[in-house]
């Protein structure tokens, strides 16, 4: 269960410039995820209707935020070679970076694959978020 700041501070940091969430989980996309009815909300309701279909552990989702994409990227990180499979969303997104422009990455605290993606995609500004 996420604090009511916690929650806020995903909300917050997507602004008009947030291209990306990568959102990493131990496990397949549940309802029960931290932070799973907040990204609900900004993609109008298209994770919760995905959870209809087959166990999912790799997803895009493409909404719109301020009139601009908002990609929302879906990985359960037990899968292996999690790191390529965030090549396929820095391909997509290459073509919305704007200066300004950042991705979010939510991991859980017992995870350090955003230090990685940082590092490996360091031409894009990350902000980090543990849950």
């Amino acid at each position: 269960m996420l604090l009511p700041n916690e929650q806020d501070k995903l909300l917050r940091l997507v602004d008009e410039n947030c291209l990306a969430i990568i959102w990493l989980h131990e496990g397949s996309l549940t309802d029960q995820i931290p932070y799973f009815s907040e990204i609900n909300y900004l993609s109008n309701g298209l994770i919760l209707q995905s959870l209809e279909n087959d166990q999912i552990d790799v997803h895009l989702f493409h909404s719109n935020n301020f009139s601009k994409p908002l990609y929302i990227y879906f990985l359960n990180s037990n899968i292996p070679d999690l790191i390529k499979k965030v090549d396929s969303i820095t391909s997509i997104i290459k073509k919305e970076k704007e200066e300004n422009s950042h991705l979010i990455i939510l991991e859980p605290k017992s995870s350090h694959h955003g230090k990685q993606i940082k590092s490996q995609y360091s031409k894009y500004h990350f902000q980090i978020i543990h849950y």
